[in-house]
C-alpha cells in the first residue's frame, strides 16, 4: 500500500489520522501463495477499509471498480499461474536428463 500522493510513503504511527485523495494497493507476484486467493483476500481488505472509510474502490484509471475490471483482473493472474506452471514445467524437463 503507498499514499497516492508524493512521496508515496506511509507512516505505521500516522495511519489513524492520515487525510489523503487516495491510496494504492498492489501485489507482486509470483507470490508465496497462490495469486488468486492472494487478490481476493487483498480485496477483501480493500472493501473493509473503503467500507469503514466511506471512501470508493477504484481501479488504475480511477473509475469505481466494476466486476467486469475484476474479472479481467483475476484472468490475469490466472494467465500468469498458468504460464508460471508451464515455465516449471519445461524447465524440469529440460534438466531431468
Amino acid at each position: 500500500m503507498a499514499n497516492l500522493l508524493a512521496p508515496g510513503t506511509l507512516k505505521y504511527e500516522e495511519l489513524s489520522s492520515l487525510q489523503t485523495q487516495g491510496l494504492t494497493i498492489f501485489m507482486r507476484l509470483p507470490s508465496p501463495v497462490n495469486g488468486l486467493l492472494a487478490f481476493d483476500a487483498m480485496l477483501d481488505v480493500v472493501n473493509k477499509m473503503a467500507k469503514r472509510s466511506n471512501c470508493q474502490v477504484m481501479d488504475k484509471r480511477r473509475p469505481t471498480l466494476t466486476e467486469t475490471t475484476l474479472e479481467k483482473m483475476r484472468s490475469r493472474i490466472l494467465n500468469f499461474n498458468l504460464m508460471q506452471q508451464l515455465d516449471n514445467y519445461q524447465f524440469k524437463h529440460d534438466y531431468s536428463h
